[in-house]
């Protein structure tokens, strides 16, 4: 968490960012180049929210804050580094 706020940029919801991952929109992303997975990106605790949601204070939720689609990153998770990518972003509805 530390090395992702110190690379940290400040974007304005106004610059025109439809393709930024941010809270409270919905990312579609794959998982080691394969699997494809859709989430609502929420800053609630892991788990009380429905099942489409993930957390940004868990690993995956937090590695994908700040991403744009197109872009990638491998973060730390139970089995191991895990890469993901971006290929949407949505509001509230589904992408």
């Amino acid at each position: 968490m530390r090395r992702t706020l110190e690379t940290a940029v400040i974007v304005h919801l106004e610059a025109g960012t439809d393709d930024l991952v941010t809270g409270d929109r919905r990312v579609r992303y794959t998982v080691n180049g394969a699997m494809e997975a859709e989430h609502l990106l929420t800053w609630d605790r892991p788990g009380s929210r429905d099942a489409s949601a993930i957390s940004l204070q868990q690993p995956r939720g937090l590695a994908l804050l700040g991403l744009r689609v197109g872009q990638s990153i491998s973060f730390p998770a139970e089995g191991g580094i895990e890469p993901a990518g971006v290929t949407g972003v949505c509001t509230w509805q589904r992408c």
